[in-house]
């Protein structure tokens, strides 16, 4: 979860502490954790808390990839009358419900999904979901999570979310309470702040780790901001702003990658590689070009390019070699994209082969999208 994110919900806590103390009381007047809250203890060697899986829902998951692709299946036959809309993710490779009186946040990015209400017109954050690789994995998310949001951690303690080991976190001087279980290599978290005790069991409760297993996996790097799905036999690798995806069989260094740069917002993706990568260049030997790729949609990209040899000796690319390398285009693919108004752009080297993504007819760089 983004330290902005965390916050905003923060602040806005308080202006909705006094109506939810009231809803709470009249939904759960006996002020008490359903799965004992208040139990949570420091101690490592305390007893796992054991938050099943208890979602009555069977439909198939949704492929969902964006805010709006959310499947609103509603279960009418839970207690209280309260009814539940299920949030589904291939993607994610998640499974989960809500209040039915929430809404999933229009603005919600890919891998970071923002549930809350409408109250008076505006938008009220209760709870984030943020799918992520961190450095150290589950074991280091407690101090990572709390020196993103800049508080200290009160009460710590081992949980199980639907059969993975995770961790409940409460922190000082804020109501944020902050979950987290790991499956797949991804690192799903959950940040409440401001809502019910009942809401927040059932929440939890229901949270179904579907995994991988459709012939596909979702990489997320929250470093170089990127989300992208790839073929289940492939490895992926991240290695500072390079991720390598690599054919089953072969090293890293026979693999396909996407490396990130870093640009200024209102900076063209022609200024930008001019001004880093052909700065010292002659432009009558190496110059920008316009390319005719088209995944992902509404994206910019280009190629370095250079006048073709007619020699019937040497290759068409051979003057590329005055180029920066390994960054002029060659005779296989590679191009540099970005997305609109971004500070960043990315560079794909992948060569004269294929590494599927979703499906045989999709590689894996055209499911690329913005995490954050």
């Amino acid at each position: 979860m983004r330290k902005g994110n965390v916050l905003a919900i923060a602040v806005m806590a308080f202006a909705l502490v006094a109506f939810l103390f009231v809803l709470d009381y009249s939904i759960n007047p006996s002020g008490k954790w359903p799965w004992s809250m208040n139990e949570i203890a420091t101690t490592e060697n305390a007893n796992p808390m054991n938050i099943s899986n208890s979602t009555t829902n069977t439909n198939t998951p949704t492929n969902v990839t964006n805010a709006s692709d959310v499947s609103n299946n509603t279960n009418s036959t839970n207690t209280n009358t309260i009814s539940y809309t299920t949030y589904s993710s291939d993607v994610l490779g998640i499974r989960l419900q809500y209040p039915s009186t929430w809404k999933v946040d229009p603005k919600s990015k890919p891998a970071d999904i923002t549930f809350g209400a409408t109250v008076q017109n505006e938008f009220y954050p209760y709870v984030t979901l943020s799918v992520r690789t961190i450095p150290g994995g589950l074991s280091a998310w407690p101090q990572n999570f709390a020196n993103e949001i800049s508080y200290d951690i009160k009460t710590s303690k081992s949980i199980t979310i639907s059969g993975e080991k995770g961790y409940a976190l409460t922190l000082k001087d804020t109501e944020v309470i902050a979950f987290a279980v790991e499956k797949d290599e991804q690192l799903y978290e959950f940040s409440f702040n401001t809502t019910t005790e009942k809401d927040i069991d059932h929440f939890i409760s229901s949270v179904k780790l579907l995994g991988f297993t459709k012939g596909w996996r979702t990489y997320i790097s929250e470093a170089n901001n990127i989300l992208f799905q790839y073929d289940s036999s492939a490895t992926a690798q991240e290695s500072g702003k390079k991720i390598f995806v690599t054919a089953q069989g072969s090293n890293s260094s026979q693999g396909q990658y996407v490396e990130r740069f870093n640009k200024m917002s209102d900076t063209s993706l022609d200024t930008a590689m001019q001004e880093q990568l052909l700065k010292n260049y002659a432009p009558t030997d190496c110059f920008i070009e316009a390319i005719t790729y088209t995944k992902p949609n509404s994206w910019t990209f280009k190629t370095i390019g250079y006048p073709v040899t007619d020699s019937s000796i040497y290759p068409a690319w051979a003057n590329g070699e005055k180029c920066p390398q390994p960054y002029s285009k060659s005779n296989g693919l590679s191009y540099f994209t970005a997305p609109p108004n971004s500070t960043y752009f990315y560079y794909f080297s992948i060569g004269q082969y294929a590494i599927k993504g979703t499906s045989a007819n999709v590689p894996w760089q055209d499911t690329i999208q913005v995490v954050w």
